[in-house]
């Protein structure tokens, strides 16, 4: 009555409703229902056929709690429901709302699952395009333009728009049949203009990401030999190697793989030893044998390509337009050697065996005075800085460099000192630049062999 008396809004329609489901007695299996006359009329004005009337007595007093609890006046003690009509309401409103956030999420896994399926439909083809091209009878020197197989991930399309290329992983890890995308930053992994822009690095190992990186060989960074000569092996160790001017020793020996590299130098007078540098790579697989060289200048000039490169003993171009690449694929794998810079800077990938960074440099003017080399004057001394990069090397590797990736390797130098000094001239010194004949010496030619 107080809230008649003060003209307080009541909904009477929420009040039925409250009160026919308060009056129910599940208990006794009776189901008396409040005002059965209406309802009578209201069912049959829809034409409901109403079943026999059974007589139930169930009372139920309104009082301010039932108003409360059924929200028809401002609740007592604040926010709030008691109602359970509510509770049900606000209940079925939850699950609406969490079937709903679960449809648009199985929306978003379908076109996911729909964009992996035509991706690994494209590395599939890709694959099979691989094999239909394995390429031109071994010695034939074909020359062909196609993309670096790089070991780890097939190369998809470019994303519409940005022109970011795509890598699909496939080495087995966190990283198996997933994407990588190029940062905005280097869309490319091979960029036109390598000396202003970064390429895009992909790693499918266990980093599992594309990253923005210079292509030009770090002389601090794992498997860099630089400078008279520096080598960083495989356990990250620094060292040194004393060799002999117009010298060859073997850098690498595996299974399928040999690697020598040509030293030049000079002896100052009173030294006991010679300074040296590599001038000039062998690398040898299969039947086949690619030189990377420095030539010998006499004068050092950045615009001038001081760079040599051979394939089975013929000299071969690098284009420095387009995609300023030269390419051959043998039956046994590819081979591409790729501009890194507009000269005298490369990358070589022998896919399934090496990626190989090389610039060529020269002795300048001022390291020449720092070190008291007393180089002659008609010379600059080009010599190459480089870094290796291998792949599936054996457990049994050899080599001044290739003996550091052995598992469990431990470095004999001594640590602490500004030189530290590696021995083993004897064990890796071969007799010429193309022989792979040395005491520590693995690899072995097939029958037929290439002419170098």
């Amino acid at each position: 009555m107080e809230n008649l008396a003060s003209f307080t809004p009541i909904s009477l329609p929420t009040i039925m409703l409250e009160h026919m489901l308060k009056i129910v007695s599940i208990k006794d299996g009776k189901h008396g229902l409040a005002y059965d006359f209406l309802l009578t009329k209201v069912f049959k004005h829809f034409g409901i056929k109403a079943l026999k009337r059974t007589m139930s007595m169930m009372k139920h007093m309104f009082t301010m709690t039932t108003l409360d609890e059924c929200e028809c006046v401002p609740k007592m003690g604040g926010v709030g429901s008691n109602s359970m009509i509510s509770s049900m309401i606000y209940a079925q409103e939850k699950a609406t709302e969490e079937i709903n956030k679960l449809t648009l999420l199985l929306a978003q896994k379908d076109s996911e699952l729909a964009i992996l399926k035509a991706e690994l439909q494209q590395a599939k083809q890709w694959k099979e395009e691989t094999v239909t091209i394995a390429g031109p009878p071994i010695g034939s020197g074909k020359e062909v333009n196609a993309v670096t197989q790089n070991p780890g991930y097939v190369v998809l399309d470019p994303l519409p728009g940005t022109g970011q290329e795509r890598a699909f992983c496939t080495v087995p890890g966190v990283c198996y049949y997933r994407t990588l995308t190029c940062p905005t930053e280097c869309p490319q992994r091979k960029p036109k203009q390598n000396k202003k822009q970064k390429g895009c690095y992909v790693d499918c190992s266990s980093k599992c990401e594309a990253t923005c990186k210079w292509r030009l060989p770090r002389c601090d960074g794992y498997g860099a030999l630089c400078y008279d000569p520096r080598f960083v092996g495989g356990d990250g160790v620094m060292f040194y190697f004393h060799g002999a001017k117009e010298t060859d020793f073997a850098i690498v020996s595996d299974d399928n793989l040999h690697i020598n590299a040509h030293l030049i130098g000079t002896r100052p007078q009173g030294r006991k030893r010679d300074y040296t540098w590599v001038q000039t790579l062998s690398v040898m697989f299969d039947t086949h044998t690619l030189v990377l060289g420095a030539k010998k200048v006499s004068h050092w000039d950045e615009k001038v390509d001081a760079l040599i490169v051979q394939w089975n003993g013929e000299t071969v171009n690098v284009p420095t337009d387009g995609d300023a690449e030269w390419s051959i694929n043998t039956a046994e794998r590819q081979v591409v050697v790729e501009r890194t810079d507009d000269i005298n800077s490369v990358r070589l990938t022998v896919s399934g065996l090496l990626q190989l960074d090389v610039k060529v440099v020269p002795i300048g003017e001022k390291e020449n005075k720092v070190h008291n080399y007393q180089l002659p004057a008609d010379d600059a001394f080009a010599h190459l800085e480089t870094q290796f990069k291998f792949f599936n090397l054996s457990k049994d590797v050899e080599g001044i460099l290739g003996k550091t990736y052995q598992p469990g390797y431990v470095s004999s130098v001594k640590r602490g000192v500004p030189m530290p000094i590696m021995g083993g001239e004897d064990k890796y010194q071969t007799t010429s630049l193309h022989s792979a004949i040395c005491k520590k010496c693995r690899f072995q030619r097939p029958s037929s062999v290439a002419s170098a």
